[in-house]
């Protein structure tokens, strides 16, 4: 009797996780149509209800937040998002640009180097 409760509970709870799974995806896709609209207001509420945990998710909030020019809530989800391995290189040059928003400039000045390691050629970094 109790392996079948055990079953029960089992069955139950995976069926409410993938449930949970599907609205929090669902967000994300509203408001990723909400940012392409340039709706940041709404893509930001929208991807603070989807899966915070989602590297794509933490990466769309801070370039929301840093379009919005709210730079202390960007700075806080791209420091989340650096810490996540295998960043495109593009991301550390809006860190950069967003440590020296929040008047952190010898980090901003280290993320401009980390980016210029990634694309030496790239002459956005070299004089900051």
């Amino acid at each position: 009797m109790k392996k079948i409760y055990f079953t029960i509970i089992a069955v139950l709870f995976f069926g409410f996780a993938q449930a949970q799974n599907k609205i929090l995806e669902q967000y994300k896709i509203r408001a990723d149509k909400e940012f392409n609209l340039f709706k940041y207001n709404a893509a930001a509420l929208l991807y603070l209800r989807a899966d915070t945990n989602n590297v794509e998710v933490i990466s769309q909030l801070g370039k929301t937040y840093t379009k919005l020019r709210y730079y202390i809530q960007a700075h806080y989800w791209m420091t989340k998002q650096a810490k996540f391995e295998n960043q495109p290189a593009a991301f550390f040059l809006q860190y950069a640009e967003n440590l020296a928003n929040v008047q952190d400039y010898e980090a901003s000045e280290k993320m401009y180097k980390k980016y210029l390691s990634l694309l030496p050629k790239d002459v956005r970094a070299n004089n900051q």
